[in-house]
């Protein structure tokens, strides 16, 4: 079968090749994969030297051959999986079927394909900020796949979202969802959000801490900019800020 696996090269991170076909275990079904999506992790573990990584965390397909024990669902049902060690990438996978879910009818491949890694790391998120309704959120890097599901959630749980998105990415559908949408850091005020998702890092990230409220709380889950942010112990303290 035909899979994406790596190749140690800079300028080519993975290529189709020709690999075994999966032996599933008696807890695993097997996938003919339809659609798959590609995330930064599989960027990041792609670009590690000597990587043996094949990439693919999220995909949708149908079960070609359900599990030997009897657990999950039966053949030719559709479904999404998620791998967080990679492999999806491939025409044919041995997935555990406690990491399959069937696919809604109203849900296009496409799209389940791209939820799972975002979608969870979005719920864990906004779990761990609390209540919603009524508070003041920003999230930055919202053009992104964790970004952009936070700010909908957000919205939807009765949040006040301001989202930082770059101006020439996708963002005026959470303009029209009811967001707040800016595009730098001069443009956000300062010390009057209740919970800061944080995952540029840099410039904007240092900023974006600053805006955080007295009590306030900040969720840092990465540094899409490739540097950290720093917070400032002293801010505010002899300029009168906030």
């Amino acid at each position: 079968m035909r899979a994406l696996t790596p190749t140690g090269r800079p300028g080519r991170l993975a290529e189709i090749s020709d690999v075994d076909a999966p032996r599933p275990a008696a807890h695993e079904a097997l996938v003919r994969v339809r659609n798959f999506s590609l995330s930064r992790p599989d960027f990041l573990c792609l670009s590690a030297p000597g990587t043996r990584y094949r990439p693919g965390i999220d995909a949708v397909g149908h079960v070609e051959r359900p599990a030997a024990d009897g657990s999950g669902p039966t053949a030719g049902v559709r479904v999404v999986l998620h791998l967080p060690s990679g492999g999806a990438a491939a025409q044919l996978v041995a997935v555990p079927t406690m990491r399959l879910a069937p696919v809604p009818a109203g849900v296009d491949s496409a799209s389940a394909a791209a939820l799972p890694l975002a979608g969870l790391a979005a719920r864990r998120l906004l779990a761990e900020a609390g209540p919603l309704t009524g508070r003041r959120l920003l999230v930055t890097g919202a053009d992104g796949g964790v970004g952009g599901l936070l700010a909908q959630l957000a919205v939807a749980g009765g949040a006040e979202v301001t989202a930082v998105a770059a101006e020439r990415e996708p963002w005026r559908h959470l303009a029209a969802l009811g967001t707040t949408v800016v595009h730098d850091g001069d443009s956000l005020p300062t010390g009057g959000f209740d919970v800061v998702l944080e995952s540029v890092g840099g410039t904007l990230g240092s900023t974006a801490a600053r805006t955080l409220r007295t009590g306030g709380r900040i969720l840092w889950f990465g540094q899409a900019g490739g540097e950290p942010f720093t917070p400032d112990f002293f801010f505010g303290l002899f300029d009168g800020s906030p």
